[in-house]
């Protein structure tokens, strides 16, 4: 996987084909290009392998890090006294000419406690590989570590200085995510649902709203399957309690949910589109086409939404 960004915030995904306990690291292909900045930063100008340089501190503040460390500031804690040292100056009159004089004095404040965190001093080589040269982070890191912060500190340095960085297996070969295929929908058997049938689907879901609720939601349900809807998606594990209605032939699909308080949201991207998206991105008001509260004028809204919509189509 290449990554092309200024920095990234997160490592973990963009870790998803690295197995657990597996080891990586990351490298940059060079070109000619970044050969020539490669030589700005202190390598030959001639292409040698093997050869190993600490990024300089100029090149960024992960570079800065990298090389010098940095303080963890504990605002949790009481104030405490520092000194900080400045050059004091000023002038010596003897009669009518005078001179500069100065020294070096201590300067009291107060500041929070802090700890200094000593510079990982991750060091990049440069390597010849079967796909090409490379410069190389000067170690590995191991998936499922407790602390990956120093790996995400590598990636940042090869992002400052090249701006680019590929995930590479210990060997130095690239590292493929699997595709992302998620799960969270059971799609029934394509053709019409009454809610007779498709009850029986959703019966585990409807018994854990309780007496008091399960009719309200059922008449949802029962209500949206009598317009006759292409297919449905019915919710598992986190998605559990959600249903979606899909109406090929006009390009709508239905969200609805047991969950109490939610309202019924009208998507307008395919299938395939909606399938692919995680919980937060499926809710996210922006891929909302229409958004219909439930209060008593539901029933008319979903009517009136589904018949104009298929008179148009």
């Amino acid at each position: 996987m290449i990554i092309r960004k200024s920095r990234i915030r997160s490592l973990q995904s963009y870790l998803a084909g690295v197995a657990e306990g597996e080891s990586f690291t990351f490298g940059t292909r060079v070109s000619s290009e970044i050969q020539a900045r490669l030589y700005e930063f202190g390598f030959s100008r001639i292409w040698i392998d093997g050869e190993t340089l600490l990024p300089p501190c100029s090149a960024g503040p992960s570079c800065r890090k990298n090389a010098e460390g940095w303080e963890i500031v504990h605002r949790d804690q009481p104030k405490e006294t520092a000194y900080r040292q400045f050059e004091w100056s000023w002038t010596e009159w003897h009669g009518p000419y005078g001179h500069v004089e100065s020294r070096i004095i201590d300067q009291q404040y107060e500041r929070y406690p802090r700890t200094h965190v000593p510079p990982p001093s991750i060091e990049i080589y440069t390597v010849s590989t079967p796909q090409g040269r490379m410069v190389v982070l000067g170690r590995t890191f191991l998936q499922g570590d407790e602390d990956l912060d120093y790996a995400k500190l590598g990636v940042n340095v090869l992002l400052e200085l090249f701006s680019e960085a590929e995930l590479l297996h210990e060997n130095l070969t690239a590292i493929v995510p699997a595709k992302v295929r998620r799960v969270n929908w059971k799609v029934l058997p394509q053709g019409r649902h009454p809610w007779a049938t498709l009850q029986l689907s959703v019966r585990d879901v409807l018994d854990a709203q309780g007496e008091r609720k399960r009719p309200v939601f059922e008449h949802r349900w029962e209500t949206i399957s009598g317009y006759s809807p292409d297919f449905v998606a019915v919710g598992r594990a986190g998605f559990s309690g959600y249903l979606i209605f899909g109406f090929t032939d006009c390009s709508l699909y239905i969200l609805e949910s047991a969950h109490y308080g939610n309202a019924t949201y009208v998507l307008d991207r395919d299938w395939e589109a909606l399938s692919s998206l995680t919980k937060a991105e499926l809710l996210d008001a922006s891929l909302h086409q229409d958004r219909l509260i439930h209060t008593d004028n539901w029933d008319r809204r979903i009517r009136g939404l589904l018949r104009g919509a298929r008179r148009a189509s």
